[in-house]
């Protein structure tokens, strides 16, 4: 389901194309992207949250990444949202969060996070 993220040999591969992977300082949009995700997480009881972190850990969606189960546990949703960014990238991070958002059957969420992508 997450193909269309680049593994790390390829992002090493193509040295011309910013790897924002934990960077986002220098990307004005960092923090508009990583607020619509937050505004959305809050919006999730403790049990979807629960279910949506079972989902970005989960390997059967993603060979290449996954978040590792020890750092999810005790995750915020600040630091879910932080540790989204870093594996996923900027780039990539909100249609992740779309695709488990319709998982978990938060289509409204899903529907939400997308407008607020198109403000962005």
């Amino acid at each position: 389901m997450f193909n269309f993220i680049k593994t790390e040999t390829e992002l090493r591969l193509q040295p011309e194309q910013p790897d924002l992977r934990g960077n986002t300082a220098a990307d004005p949009r960092a923090e508009m992207v990583k607020g619509a995700l937050l505004e959305i997480l809050d919006e999730m009881d403790d049990k979807n949250f629960d279910r949506f972190k079972f989902y970005l850990r989960d390997d059967r969606l993603s060979d290449e990444y996954v978040i590792a189960k020890s750092k999810l546990k005790k995750a915020s949703r600040c630091e879910t949202v932080d540790l989204m960014v870093e594996v996923f990238t900027l780039e990539h991070v909100a249609g992740v969060a779309s695709d488990i958002l319709q998982m978990i059957k938060r289509n409204d969420l899903a529907m939400k996070l997308e407008e607020k992508g198109q403000s962005v």
